[in-house]
């Protein structure tokens, strides 16, 4: 009873933080606060907020992530990977799998999320970053969720200079790969931040 409490708040908490983030963003007044922090932490500690489910639905995980110290907004970023797995535990049925990695490629840290699910019908694959758009689901499949999740990882990528994309021919289900720069350039709406 506790787990699924605890699951529900989650499941509340990362709604809400959708909607401020996202209300903030089409406002312009969210700003960016760098600092630099080690991402396999981060990684491991948004992927622990969702044991429960993983374990209850035997969804195993198939990690690469480099140990490697990131410039970015820590919780813009948690905020994105959040979403990515949420969508992908959505969608990957039991027994499943979701892979997810994390490294530097060059002068850009790259994150993957892909999953054994459904994945994204064809038709959908230019809108699914458009806010509130929820696209196709199989007859019987996953209950739908806001249409909010995919962008506002568009917008908190976005504004690190980089960029989202569903990757089509590499997973079974669906993939999507982040792309940040290692550095930007100074804009007024970045705020460092000493970690």
């Amino acid at each position: 009873m506790t787990g699924i409490l605890r699951d529900n708040g989650v499941k509340l908490q990362k709604l809400i933080e959708n909607l401020l983030t996202f209300s903030a963003w089409q406002t312009h007044t969210a700003a960016l606060e760098l600092s630099e922090f080690e991402l396999k932490p981060m990684v491991f500690s948004v992927l622990s907020q969702h044991r429960l489910v993983l374990s209850n639905r035997k969804i195993k995980l198939q990690l690469t992530i480099s140990a490697i110290n990131v410039l970015a907004d820590e919780g813009k970023l948690k905020l994105v990977l959040e979403n990515l797995l949420s969508n992908a535990i959505k969608f990957t049925p039991s027994g499943g799998t979701i892979h997810v990695g994390a490294g530097m490629e060059g002068h850009e840290l790259v994150m993957d999320v892909s999953d054994d699910g459904p994945g994204v019908h064809p038709d959908d694959g230019d809108r699914i970053f458009e806010a509130f758009y929820q696209g196709r689901r199989p007859q019987g499949g996953a209950v739908g969720g806001t249409g909010i999740g995919l962008s506002v990882v568009a917008e908190c990528v976005q504004a690190h200079g980089g960029s989202v994309d569903l990757v089509r021919g590499e997973a079974t289900g669906a993939h999507f790969r982040v792309r940040l720069p290692l550095r930007r350039a100074a804009d007024k709406r970045l705020r460092v931040v000493n970690a």
